[in-house]
């Protein structure tokens, strides 16, 4: 059996650099991520949606964009930025697709591969459900998918921020660390 809640079972890794697209549509959009089999709705928390490299899709929130990834030319993403790249409807700012490129981070996280055998569910701390190894996903999961999690202040996993990278893309989106 494998046990998601033994902070003993993950390992360090950080984010590499990668190019991606996102957009900020109207509130209330929903949205599936055909790799983890979820569905998501845009919200005033999460509102910027994200499609990775197997055009899949998610959902996070303005400060993770801004701190996480910077428009494919170099130019920072910030709130003047993106007002320059988007619209104001509705007191809402809309943006259509651009490409961003993730910022290399230093910021560790912590991993663990599942292996494909297990078939889980777990929520995020946005109360998303995301499954682990879909059966009705379009992905072979390759040796398994990973469940992520950020670092507590005292460097140990926090396992009350946990998402799920699929097998196929955790190794051109992250890199252990030794």
């Amino acid at each position: 059996m494998i046990d998601i809640n033994d902070p003993n079972l993950y390992k360090l890794c950080r984010k590499k650099h990668y190019n991606i697209k996102c957009c900020i549509p109207p509130k209330d959009i929903e949205i599936y991520n055909h790799l983890e089999d979820a569905h998501y709705i845009t919200n005033d928390t999460e509102k910027v949606i994200m499609k990775g490299l197997m055009n899949e899709i998610w959902l996070i929130d303005l400060p993770t964009l801004m701190r996480s990834y910077r428009f494919i030319d170099g130019t920072p993403i910030n709130l003047e930025t993106l007002n320059e790249r988007g619209k104001i409807i509705d007191n809402d700012l809309i943006m259509n697709w651009q490409e961003v490129s993730s910022i290399k981070s230093n910021s560790l996280k912590f991993a663990q591969r599942i292996p494909k055998i297990y078939k889980l569910k777990i929520r995020t701390k946005y109360g998303t459900l995301l499954n682990v190894n879909s059966e009705n996903s379009v992905s072979n999961h390759f040796f398994g998918d990973f469940i992520l999690c950020s670092m507590n202040p005292d460097g140990t996993p926090n396992l009350n921020d946990k998402w799920v990278v699929d097998g196929n893309i955790f190794d051109k989106t992250y890199e252990f660390v030794k």
